[in-house]
């Protein structure tokens, strides 16, 4: 992967297949919950958490775009009232298959996800926060984009 032979998504849809082929999805869920509300928040800076307040008092819009599993990252989002685009899984028969239902959401999928959840020219303006090289696409598409800002 590091040296270009194989693309991220693909070893990332492995690694999900050998962990969660044929899971059951409720438990997984159920799993995936107790990640988000109790052990996600430890890993957020908080000024991270002050940037969301701040757009959120300006009556923004807020969107986490991630390429991490859809599961994983909602019930934060849903507790914090935040809208989700993230990767989704495949389910099948009450089961997880291990395979991505929707590409990998990072670097031009990442775009084309965005454009498709929203009208970019709708906007004034758009702020993007981003850390990773998976999101130089995604802040292109703003006015204001910050790349590791909450990085220490």
């Amino acid at each position: 992967m590091q040296i270009g032979f194989i693309e991220k998504g693909k070893v990332k849809e492995k690694i999900w297949h050998y962990l969660l082929n044929s899971k059951a999805i409720s438990s997984f869920q159920n799993k995936a919950r107790f990640f988000s509300l109790n052990i996600l928040p430890a890993f957020l800076y908080n000024e991270a958490l002050q940037r969301i307040q701040y757009h959120r008092d300006l009556g923004d819009r807020i969107i986490v775009v991630s390429a991490s599993a859809e599961e994983w990252l909602k019930p934060w989002c849903d507790i914090n009232k935040l809208e989700l685009i993230a990767t989704k899984l495949e389910k099948k028969d009450g089961k997880l298959t291990g395979k991505m239902m929707t590409p990998n959401c990072k670097g031009p999928e990442k775009v084309k996800r965005v454009k498709e959840f929203l009208k970019i020219e709708d906007y004034s303006y758009i702020s993007a926060y981003g850390d990773s090289a998976g999101d130089k696409e995604m802040l292109q598409l703003a006015h204001y984009p910050f790349y590791r800002k909450f990085r220490k």
